[in-house]
Parts: C-alpha cells; structure tokens; sequence
C-alpha cells in the first residue's frame, strides 16, 4: 500500500481496476474516481484522487458540448484557411458584417461528442458569399462532400455517425 503525500485521506494504494465493475442502475449519485500523477512518476508512487458524481460529469460534458465559436469579418474566408473546428465545439456562428465566404472544415465523424450547429446570425450570407462546409476523407453529409449555407440566417445541424463514419444533415 502507497501513502499520498498529498491528501492521505484519498485512496492509499492497489488499484482502481481491481474494483468490481458497477452492475446496478445509474442515478447520478454514483461516485466516479480518476487518478492522476506527475509527469514521469507511477500512479502508486504519487497518484492523486479526483472525485465526480455521475450527475456532475454529465451536466460539465454537456456544457462542453455547447462551447461557441464566433467568425467575424477576415476570418476563414479563404478555401486555404477553413476553421477545423474541435470535435467539443457545439455552435459555430458566422457575424460577418460584410458578404465575404467562410470555409468550415469538419474532421472524423467518430470523434465528435457533440452535434455542431453552423449559423448565420447576421444575415449576410447570400449568393457569392456562401458558408461552406467540408468534411476529412472521404466522409460527406447526407451524400454531400461540402455542404453550403446560402441564405441569409441560414445554418445546419452536423449530426455525426460514428459507427458509419459520416454526417446527417439536421434543420437549424
């Protein structure tokens, strides 16, 4: 058995993976544990508790899930320079005071935990000044490689397929 010098309080040694695995009924009280370390030192010699409800961990995954990005004149309006946007990025909003395009560049279905929602919310998306939509690979949209936003407050939900390795296309 190790001793945290830390907080000796906090599990003193073995292994969490020698813990029966849960078998009941989820509630969002269960306790969820999560050790960490220093870099370059094992989890027995300096590991570190940290604990999270079941409830708590949901709610702070779903919160991640609805971080924003908001675009404004210049940025991304180039096919070179798409925004790759981060599979925890839940909204993209285009404000671009000016008709200028804007590239936004998906990556693999299969690592996104949210369903993005892209939106133009200062309604100057129109002809010539479209959002575009592109996806890693081979993967594509409801059988679209790009997808584009050509009307002003126009926008989509992204709904990743993991398992098939592509995009559903939702009403925004």
């Amino acid at each position: 058995m190790s001793v945290n010098p830390i907080s000796p309080d906090v599990f003193q040694g073995g292994q969490m993976t020698d813990l029966p695995a849960f078998s009941g009924t989820l509630d969002g009280r269960e306790l969820l544990e999560v050790v960490a370390s220093p870099a370059g030192q094992t989890l027995e010699a300096a590991g570190v508790n940290y604990k999270i409800t079941s409830a708590l961990l949901a709610a702070l995954l779903t919160q991640l899930g609805f971080a924003s990005v908001i675009l404004v004149d210049g940025q991304h309006s180039t096919p070179g320079d798409p925004l790759v946007v981060n599979p925890l990025i839940g909204r993209v909003y285009i404000n671009k005071a000016i008709a200028e395009p804007t590239y936004i560049m998906f990556g693999a279905a299969s690592t996104y935990f949210v369903e993005p929602l892209v939106k133009d919310i200062a309604g100057t998306v129109d002809v010539g000044s479209e959002i575009h939509v592109a996806f890693s690979g081979a993967e594509q949209a409801d059988g679209n490689a790009t997808v584009t936003i050509g009307t002003p407050y126009g926008g989509y939900f992204f709904r990743p397929i993991a398992a098939i390795s592509d995009w559903t296309l939702g009403s925004a």
